[in-house]
């Protein structure tokens, strides 16, 4: 069985103010404004093969969960008709926290805080329900009627004597390709953050002279991967990454001893809508410091394996270079944009703090995926926990 896995992120009305303790996703839907969730399930009732749908719903403030969960369960109740649909929401979160704590496992583990918390919670509800293959795409994009087909031709198959225990397919945009647009300086300057449009279309470009039609990938798009029971069931996504966490997620698999593949006719069409450059770029060098001592872990650390940095060129493993700092504080210094109320935005050295900071705990990943395992294996044998979801179709 496969399962199609789609989280939507939701933010107040329009009309109200942001609070300070938000938690911060790129393009939340406004309560009262037009989703983009009704057109992806709206794509997916073209599809005639057999999938169900969860739909993970994850907000900037407990405070509307409430009117979130019953704004979603509206978008969805349509669909029921087509194919078998639920919604996971911070209730249902509830129920299952309650039940790992009976179970002597820890409920802060999972959560509907932050982009890597979120894509646990795509994994750990369909491996509970027993699926066996998992699809994670998202709330703004549109697949076409032989997705299904396609996203379980080849996971956990051998292919050219690996394992393709995970599949990643294409983003193709609104100007009609894959490749992302590059900035009119992308190619003229030499710091890593101004040429990271231009990293990414070099890796598709050398992607695309590999031959056949499944290759060897260093990125994944995190709405349109696809997980194989095995490895969802032993590699979870690092809750202290909280950006690109799709590609952090290929990081780890391949520190498990798991191999990701692009299949080059995976293809989804994504309309994302804007959001801001700033953000990210503060981000972006949180994880990139964060990941580059993580990978050097892999090499310390006893039961792993080794991940050489070469093998992520040119993205993401440019940024795992002697030169990843002062090129951050040079990028930093160059944000335009901003205003001086903004509290979420660091200065250049405080932000390169913030990094050394959480690198100084990246062994804890290392630690978190024997409770991962532990957490999905005694949950996919706790039948309060599988009649529960199961109960959530009918919703």
């Amino acid at each position: 069985m496969l399962t199609i896995v789609i989280p939507t992120y939701w933010k107040r009305k329009e009309s109200l103010p942001g609070k300070p303790e938000d938690l911060v996703f790129d393009h939340p839907t406004a309560l009262d404004g037009e989703d983009t969730l009704t057109r992806t399930l709206e794509s997916l009732t073209k599809i005639k093969d057999d999938f169900s749908v969860v739909v993970i719903t994850a907000t900037v403030n407990h405070e509307i969960d409430e009117e979130v969960e019953e704004r979603v369960a509206q978008i969805i109740r349509p669909f029921r008709e087509s194919y078998r649909i639920m919604q996971f929401a911070e209730s249902d979160l509830r129920f299952i926290r309650r039940r790992m704590s009976e179970l002597s496992l820890r409920p802060e583990d999972i959560s509907l805080e932050g982009y890597s918390s979120i894509r646990n919670c795509q994994l750990l509800i369909p491996s509970i329900l027993g699926t066996e293959i998992i699809s994670a795409i998202d709330d703004d994009e549109i697949v076409e009627p032989d997705f299904v087909r396609q996203a379980g031709a080849y996971v956990g198959k051998q292919l050219d004597g690996k394992t393709a225990d995970g599949i990643g397919g294409r983003y193709f945009y609104e100007w009609g390709n894959y490749r992302v647009k590059e900035p009119k300086d992308a190619r003229a300057t030499l710091n890593v953050f101004g040429r990271k449009h231009a990293l990414q279309n070099d890796s598709y470009e050398l992607f695309d002279s590999r031959e056949g039609r499944i290759v060897e990938t260093s990125i994944v798009l995190g709405g349109n991967m696809v997980f194989s029971k095995k490895l969802f069931q032993a590699v979870p996504f690092d809750p202290l990454v909280t950006r690109g966490e799709d590609i952090d997620y290929l990081i780890n698999s391949r520190i498990m001893g798991y191999n990701w593949m692009l299949d080059k006719e995976l293809k989804i069409y994504h309309y994302p809508p804007a959001c801001n450059p700033s953000h990210k770029l503060q981000e972006d060098i949180i994880r990139f410091i964060y990941e580059k001592r993580k990978i050097e872990l892999s090499a310390e650390l006893d039961g792993f394996n080794e991940v050489s940095v070469e093998e992520l060129k040119p993205y993401p493993g440019e940024y795992f270079t002697e030169r990843l700092e002062q090129d951050a504080l040079t990028a930093l210094a160059q944000r335009e944009g901003l205003s001086g109320d903004e509290p979420f935005y660091l200065s250049p050295e405080a932000t390169i703090e913030a990094a050394h900071h959480r690198a100084e705990l990246a062994s804890e990943y290392y630690e978190f995926i024997s409770r991962w395992r532990e957490l999905v294996k005694k949950l996919g044998a706790d039948s309060q926990s599988v009649e529960y979801l199961r109960g959530c179709f009918n919703k």
